[in-house]
């Protein structure tokens, strides 16, 4: 029978390299922060502008302010 082993705070893929836990915490983090800044991003550019917006077709000019 094996030895009882003490919970490791390691998970191994299959392969002979574990991945600490830690290592995972700051992977899932910078994930969280590339998914929130590109949402913001989003967000921005699909945002109505403020101030004054000119518009130019085949009505003339008109100015609206937003």
């Amino acid at each position: 029978m094996f030895p009882a082993r003490r919970w490791q705070a390691c998970i191994n893929f299959g392969g002979d390299m574990p991945i600490n836990r830690n290592v995972l915490i700051l992977a899932v983090a910078v994930l969280c922060v590339a998914v929130g800044a590109l949402g913001y991003k989003v967000y921005q550019d699909n945002r109505e502008p403020k101030g004054v917006q000119l518009n130019i077709g085949s009505g003339g000019i008109s100015v609206e302010k937003k």
